[in-house]
């Protein structure tokens, strides 16, 4: 388990979602797991959808899911968002830990390959559920995680964009993914291949780390 990872867990709470992008084998997904196990000890429930088997266990779910399946199972946390806005209203309170509702922490690794499916139907049911998601979930307990290997406009929609507090590359990468994760162009500030890009919407300054570092939020 890599240090940053911790810190960025222990964060989440002030982070809210996150968005994770990093190519094959520099460490995405990992990364993401890592974060899930934090969670799981922080008293999150937490749920990792992922379009390809991952090996090993970790101590939370991990579902390995088409396109059509993955659609079906943000329906569910589409109606447990609209259950959890009754519960908070009926409460009259405005956020979850009132209503004393369990933290969730969905983990979704490689968003793209679900956005880049045939299956258009599932397609526009993941995207429209997945910006509600972002935009009222924070509040009533749901926080994302979204991994991506290839990020473009297509998958990064504007709609989600706006919901991320978060964004993280790990690996090296050019002015135009920095410029759809960032609005600013970090990729000529020297990295080694394997460090990464943190960038809080909070603090609205860019982090660097490396893996054999803790990251200083």
């Amino acid at each position: 388990m890599n240090e940053y990872s911790v810190r960025l867990a222990e964060n989440v709470y002030t982070q809210g979602n996150i968005l994770i992008a990093g190519a094959l084998s520099t460490g995405k997904t990992t990364l993401m797991r890592d974060i899930g196990d934090q969670l799981k000890k922080k008293g999150f429930s937490v749920e990792l959808i992922t379009p390809t088997p991952i090996d090993g266990e970790r101590d939370y779910t991990e579902n390995f899911m088409l396109t059509k399946d993955f659609a079906s199972r943000l329906k569910e946390y589409d109606a447990l968002l609209d259950d959890r806005l009754k519960t908070m209203a009926a409460a009259h309170v405005g956020y979850y830990t009132k209503a004393n509702l369990m933290p969730i922490a969905l983990i979704i690794n490689d968003f793209d390959e679900y956005m880049n499916d045939d299956d258009y139907r599932s397609v526009d049911t993941i995207k429209s559920i997945i910006a509600r998601l972002g935009r009222l979930g924070l509040r009533c307990g749901i926080i994302l995680i979204i991994g991506v290997i290839r990020p473009s406009g297509s998958i990064i929609s504007s709609q989600l964009k706006i919901c991320i507090d978060t964004s993280i590359i790990l690996g090296s990468f050019n002015d135009l993914t920095s410029m759809l994760m960032f609005d600013v162009d970090y990729s000529n500030i020297g990295r080694k291949e394997n460090d990464g890009v943190i960038k809080t919407r909070e603090s609205f300054e860019v982090q660097l780390f490396d893996k054999t570092q803790v990251s200083t939020f």
